[in-house]
């Protein structure tokens, strides 16, 4: 019986730590790399023109995109199906919900554009301000279960 606990315990202390590092990634950072996910859109690599120095630039910023994307992809998709309290007064549940048809470029632009809006969430964790966001832009959504 201990022993299975203690799994128990380590399994939720993992996920809890994994939460809490996620949660605390800012804003600023995360615009960062999807600013450089967004000029690679913008202006795509020419690779018989490159030299090696060019290359490893291409590497490193391929790295900032993948990161951009992977951590936007991340989060919007915990966000599918999540329950959430509608206001604190009222104590009510609501399920969030993707409008159809959005993809994670939308989203990424989306981020970047409502950041640029609001500078002062730049040390805000980025869990937060990409809600916040999606949720301005109305592309997800809150109904009754």
């Amino acid at each position: 019986m201990r022993v299975k606990l203690a799994i128990v315990i380590v399994i939720l202390s993992a996920a809890h730590a994994f939460a809490a590092m996620t949660d605390k990634t800012p804003t600023e950072k995360i615009k960062g790399l999807c600013d450089v996910w967004i000029n690679a859109q913008d202006n795509p690599p020419k690779l018989a023109a490159m030299t090696p120095d060019a290359v490893k630039d291409l590497v490193h910023q391929a790295t900032y995109m993948d990161r951009c994307q992977a951590f936007i992809n991340g989060v919007s998709n915990e966000m599918i199906g999540e329950l959430s309290w509608l206001d604190d007064t009222h104590k009510r549940v609501v399920v969030g919900n993707w409008e159809d048809g959005v993809t994670v470029k939308q989203e990424i632009m989306i981020f970047l554009d409502y950041v640029s809006q609001n500078p002062a969430l730049m040390n805000k964790p980025a869990v937060a301000t990409f809600r916040k966001s999606v949720e301005a832009a109305g592309i997800y959504t809150y109904t009754a279960p």
